[in-house]
This record gives C-alpha cells, structure tokens and sequence, in this order.
C-alpha cells in the first residue's frame, strides 16, 4: 500500500520464488492482498480489482469470512462500494466484534457521499486504530463538507486526516490523497495517466483497458487538465504522492 511500484514489485517477485506449503494460511489476505497492491501501484487499478474480487470469492468457498471481509472493503476503497455494499453488511452481521461493522458502514457513507457520515465513519475507524483507512474517510469528509458549504468542519477533517495518515510510517495506499490540496483523479483516469507516464501509447493503454482509443484520449486529457500539465512527460511529477 505504499504506491512504490518497484518496492511492490519486488516483493512480488519474491513471493513467487517461495515454495508453496501444503497449508495455505495467508495466501488470500497477505499474498492476493498484496499483489492486488502492487498491481495499483504499477497502475494497473482493473487488475488490481480483479485480483480483489477472485480472491473475495475463493475466501467465500472456504469460509474466511473475516479476509473475505477485508478484500470486499479494499474493494469498496477502489471505487466499488455499490457492488460491495450487501455483501459486506451480511459478513458485518456474522462477524462478532467492532471491525467488520465500521468497515461495510464506511461502505454505506461513501454511497450517501454525505459529510457528516463520512466523518463519523473517519471517527469510528480511527478510534479501531486502522488509520490509513480513516485518514482516506476523513479526506473524503473534508471533501463533502466543503461541497455542503462547511469550511470550518472541512478543515477539521484534513487536520484529523494528516494526523491519521502521520502515524503510517510513510505508508500511502493508491487511494488515499496524502497532500491535502493535491488534484484529485478519478480512478479511471489515473489509471490511464499512470500508464501513459510509464511510456504506453494510447492504443496500448486502450488494449490492456479494453478501452476505445478515443476514451483513453479523453481520459488523458482530463488528466492533463486536472493536473495543471500538458505532456506525457511531466505526469510523473503530477502524479506523484
């Protein structure tokens, strides 16, 4: 969850190099977890869903509703809290203690989009000590509340954001917006300006996406905009943490 594409990747790598043991105790929630990571960070967000979701599925075939849990929520924080929503509910109400609820509740107040639930949500979970998460809700909050017109509530909920995201050790998930202040890209559209930073033409990045050139050009464009540049060559810059 660094957003270090290299770092990512050799980790990565190196778990490949490790014989399998016949128990597998932590293939979906460290390993599948991980390489879903890596693979936002080196840009390749859809992967990173796909990962997320086939690993939700096999955790639901063998009863590992708690990591089943886990990988419905990083679900919901690239973007899929509509499709996650339910699932995560039903888990909340099988799983006992305080995680799992605050979890598919955060869910629910990214999908009212509402700042007063997102700072409730950012609260709850920073009092659960899993801060990475609650500095991304707060963030969120910060958002909504300036868009509902409460500045003075916006600005408490970036300060609780950069003392949540302080306590991480340098830790920054692709989905969290660290710098206050910083443009914000839709998914898609970072997606696409990563790969498009790493050297891909439009037609490469519209082959791995399944998208249209056309789209992938309008996507790029808005990323262009958004972020105050005017060439592949600068994205890098723009889009780092």
């Amino acid at each position: 969850m660094s957003s270090d594409r290299d770092a990512s990747g050799a980790a990565v790598a190196e778990l490949a190099t490790l014989a399998q043991t016949p128990v597998q105790l932590h293939d979906l929630d460290y390993v599948e977890r991980g390489r879903g990571w890596a693979q936002a960070a080196d840009g390749e967000r859809s992967r990173a869903v796909q990962t997320f979701r086939d690993a939700a599925d096999q955790a639901a075939d063998r009863g590992l509703l708690v990591i089943e849990s886990l990988l419905h929520h990083d679900l919901v924080r690239f973007g899929e809290a509509r499709t996650e929503r339910n699932r995560l509910a039903e888990l909340a109400s099988q799983i006992g203690g305080a995680l799992i609820p605050a979890l598919a509740d955060h869910a629910e107040a990214l999908l009212t989009g509402m700042g007063q639930s997102l700072e409730v949500s950012a609260r709850r979970l920073a009092e659960l000590g899993v801060d990475l998460v609650a500095g991304e809700a707060a963030l969120d909050a910060a958002d909504a509340h300036r868009r509902e017109g409460y500045r003075r509530r916006a600005a408490e909920c970036d300060e609780l954001a950069r003392r949540l995201i302080a306590r991480c050790e340098g830790c920054r998930s692709p989905v969290s917006r660290p710098n206050l202040g910083l443009v914000v890209l839709t998914g898609r559209e970072r997606e696409v300006a990563t790969l498009a930073a790493r050297g891909l033409t439009n037609r490469e990045i519209a082959t791995q996406l399944g998208l249209s050139q056309r789209t992938v050009a309008n996507h790029l464009q808005h990323a262009f905009d958004k972020l105050g540049v005017g060439n592949r060559r600068d994205l890098n810059a723009g889009l780092r943490p």
